[in-house]
């Protein structure tokens, strides 16, 4: 498997390299990350690098 970009840089290994974008998510998922204090940027940029993992597009 191969390692984690998103994950070398949340743990700091590597500097982060993110830009700004306006996506619509749904608010039971916002009430969830915001329930348990986690990072939304971290949850989304993890979450899709498992997608696009999974589709085969890494």
């Amino acid at each position: 498997m191969t390692e984690s970009i998103v994950m070398r840089r949340i743990l700091g290994l590597e500097k982060k390299h993110r830009i700004k974008t306006t996506v619509m998510l749904e608010q039971e998922l916002i009430e969830k990350v915001k329930q348990n204090c986690l990072d939304l940027s971290d949850v989304m940029n993890l979450a899709l690098e498992d997608f696009l993992r999974k589709k085969g597009y890494f």
